[in-house]
């Protein structure tokens, strides 16, 4: 597992209480924005140390540009940018393009639903107006050798096209550095609202105003 589901006050507000919320207002799914993380550290130093949380080995994120496009498949939305758009540049060579970074992982299930495009794209339900984020955490030192194996399963979309880019600049490039001057430095949920990665709604604020905590 290398994501992690965050959302507007999950340091206080608990999943469970969460889950409560979206059944109230009438919500049965919620969209997230893809959060690539990584360390200020080359690639191939950015070792994890088990049993420590994953935002202490990879702690910064690009904060923008992202933005949204209009999809055919529901939620009829698809979000794109990041830290993969700007360091995994388009490869003619690969026919590579900038991955989907939007995601619907948290859905309230019923008979007759079901994931259409991974868990990017779902059957319709009532979506809710709150945005929460993954926080992503792909790029540790065994990159590389994760990336060599993707590509010779091929099991990926289109051939593991995104994964012969990764491989192909990680070959050709030397070590690899993700953070650059406009990096962040991640905090909690609260500063992905400010940033406007995340969204809130004023019934969720006062719902977690009056959690306990």
């Amino acid at each position: 597992a290398d994501e992690l589901f965050v959302y507007p006050h999950c340091g206080r507000v608990l999943l469970p209480q969460f889950c409560r919320f979206l059944d109230g207002a009438g919500a049965q799914a919620v969209l997230c924005l893809l959060l690539d993380m990584y360390s200020d550290k080359p690639l191939g130093e950015t070792v994890h140390r088990p049993g420590a949380p994953l935002t202490e080995t990879c702690a910064w994120f690009d904060p923008g540009p992202y933005r949204s496009i209009r999809a055919a498949s529901f939620p009829h939305v698809q979000y794109y940018g990041g830290v993969r758009e700007r360091v995994f540049r388009p490869s003619e060579s690969h026919g590579h393009h900038p991955p989907t970074v939007s995601k619907v992982p948290l859905v309230k299930w019923r008979a007759g639903l079901r994931y259409t495009l991974s868990t990017h794209a779902l059957s319709p339900v009532a979506m809710s107006d709150i945005g929460a984020a993954l926080l992503h955490f792909k790029f540790l030192h065994d990159f590389h050798d994760r990336a060599v194996s993707e590509v010779a399963r091929g099991e990926h979309f289109d051939g593991a096209r995104e994964y012969r880019a990764y491989l192909d600049l990680l070959e050709k490039s030397g070590p690899v550095n993700f953070r650059d001057a406009g990096a962040q430095h991640y905090e909690n949920s609260a500063q992905l609202v400010r940033l406007g990665l995340m969204r809130s709604s004023q019934a969720f604020e006062q719902f977690a105003a009056a959690a306990p905590g």
